[in-house]
């Protein structure tokens, strides 16, 4: 029997076996159980080489004798094969070379240094008095608020004190402007001015100008200063000098 099993399997039959898997495989009909749990396909082959699929070898037909037209008839039965879908292990392939090495990607941009903690201050004073043909004369204000020029000699200007904060900071970005250019060869400087004779960090309006700033200049001004502002005009040249007024604004950093 098993000869004759074998003696019907041939490439023909097998390729074709493979088609109906391939068939059954893509959906057209799914047989539940196939392949067993182990991943192992039954088949039952008949001795014409007819090819079953089965969930398990006992499901097979038995060789059998049957009584057809007053004779005995023998029906030969069908031989049970197995096989796996899984094939063999193949052998390992050999290693590749290594890869090239990728480049060093470029280094990233540093980031902008972020601004300084600041308290601006701005600030006007009004009615800055000429002084005399010749002569040079100061003005003090208070350095933040609204306040009126006040000759320096006087009493009064120790009431336009402003003091800072009890740390040390940088007096920076000081910028002026004058409701009137001085006229001739004159000009009038503006200094943030510590304590009340000790000018410190300003800048100077010329003839023709209204304004002037102090640049990338900075001053370090120690803790707990008492501070004015100092309007100095200086006239040496026989030119009318108006009363004129002073905006002004500034920034303390920390130091």
């Amino acid at each position: 029997m098993l000869k004759a099993v074998r003696s019907r399997a041939t490439y023909a039959n097998v390729v074709a076996t493979g088609a109906l898997f391939v068939a059954l495989g893509g959906g057209a009909y799914a047989l539940s159980g196939v392949p067993d749990r182990g991943g192992v396909y039954h088949g039952c082959v008949a001795t014409s080489g007819a090819l079953r699929v089965v969930t398990k070898a006992a499901s097979c037909r038995k060789a059998n004798t049957v009584r057809r037209g007053g004779r005995r008839v023998r029906i030969p039965g069908e031989s049970a094969i197995a096989w796996n879908q899984q094939g063999q292990r193949g052998i390992s392939g050999i290693q590749g070379q290594p890869g090239i090495s990728g480049q060093n990607g470029a280094d990233g941009h540093n980031g902008a240094n972020g601004s300084d903690a600041a308290s601006a201050l701005v600030g006007r004073i009004n009615g800055v008095p000429a002084c005399s043909s010749g002569t040079s004369c100061d003005a003090i204000g208070a350095p933040s608020g609204l306040s009126t020029g006040i000759p320096a000699s006087s009493p009064s200007s120790e009431s336009l004190l402003t003091i800072t904060p009890n740390a040390p900071t940088i007096a920076r970005d000081l910028v002026v402007l004058l409701s009137t250019a001085p006229g001739g060869t004159n000009s009038v400087t503006v200094f943030v001015q510590l304590g009340i004779n000790f000018p410190t960090f300003g800048c100077t309006v010329n003839a023709g100008s209204t304004g002037c700033n102090t640049g990338a200049a900075t001053f370090p001004i120690e803790a707990g200063a008492a501070l004015h502002l100092l309007v100095r005009t200086n006239r040496p040249a026989a030119t009318n000098e108006p009363i004129r007024d002073v905006a002004f604004a500034y920034r303390l950093v920390g130091a």
